[in-house]
């Protein structure tokens, strides 16, 4: 996962942009010598984590200690973590809402540094007092090895697959996370569920033989929703598979493949169709960027 370095000009810079913004409509909370541990904020809108998530909104978090070197936050309702296990490199579903998850700042040197958050910016590091870099990871706060950190924000409502229209609030998830979701027996589990039955009358393909971004006529890839995250599967053109469930006849007179948009700052120029494997079968997701998704047409 990046980790966010900031030098000390770019702080001051961020700095000097967030008081200003913060003299407006941005709420932002940096600018003080300590912080009280016992104030507990809450989001109003989604909030940018590491240049590659983001939080949800009605996200609460508060300051775990006095210097404000680390956050803590708590998910709303439906959501949970994508954590990263970094002693195994094993991944998992974190059950509890507040997933002892936050965002903590270090400093490469001597001296401290100060978590921010801003509105426009998300959250961030400040130098306060360290005389090297600064470093934000998300991470358990609980562990000051840092031995688990936060690899994507699921939503936990959509646990089985639906239309992807049936969901409007997404997962959020790293680059690390998108390919870490696939790894997950339970997604693996739920995907070759649906596979199976809507392969019942048929047989599967050869998957490694077909390539997303050139498909033959027979196929197309139905747009679906797990756990927040939008997947397409590859499915055959058959008019038995449109009377069983017809809203596949209109994904399948969409053209192909699917179109994958980035509406966010990063890495839009690689916004694009990507297959995970499984157990004999594939699935396909747009990846590349931080809101990188398939185009609903």
């Amino acid at each position: 996962m990046k980790s966010r370095t900031l030098t000390l000009l770019k702080s001051t810079l961020i700095l000097y942009v967030t008081l200003l913004s913060s003299c407006s409509h941005d709420k932002a909370v940096i600018d003080k010598e300590s912080v009280d541990i016992n104030q507990i904020y809450k989001l109003e809108e989604p909030a940018l984590l590491d240049d590659n998530m983001y939080l949800p909104k009605g996200t609460e978090w508060h300051y775990t200690n006095e210097k404000g070197s680390a956050v803590s936050f708590t998910l709303p309702k439906g959501y949970s973590y994508l954590m990263k296990r970094e002693s195994d490199g094993s991944y998992y579903v974190a059950s509890d809402p507040s997933g002892g998850s936050g965002y903590s700042c270090s400093c490469s040197k001597s001296g401290s540094c100060k978590v921010f958050y801003q509105s426009k910016v998300g959250y961030g590091c400040l130098q306060d007092g360290c005389t090297g870099s600064c470093t934000g990871t998300p991470s358990t706060p609980k562990t000051p090895d840092k031995q688990e950190t936060i690899v994507g924000i699921l939503n936990n409502k959509n646990d089985q697959l639906e239309n992807l229209s049936a969901y409007s609030n997404r997962a959020s998830l790293t680059t690390e996370g998108k390919k870490a979701f696939f790894m997950l027996p339970e997604v693996q589990k739920e995907l070759s569920k649906n596979y199976d039955l809507l392969y019942k009358n048929s047989a599967k393909p050869d998957f490694d033989k077909i390539d997303p971004n050139n498909l033959p006529s027979t196929y197309f890839i139905g747009k679906f929703s797990l756990l927040g995250v939008e997947i397409g599967l590859l499915l055959p053109k058959e008019e038995s598979l449109f009377r069983v469930i017809p809203g596949l006849r209109t994904m399948a007179a969409e053209p192909a493949p699917p179109a994958c948009s980035c509406s966010g700052k990063h890495g839009g120029d690689n916004c694009k169709l990507h297959k995970d494997c499984f157990l004999g079968n594939c699935a396909y997701s747009c990846s590349g960027c931080t809101t990188c998704s398939m185009a609903m047409d």
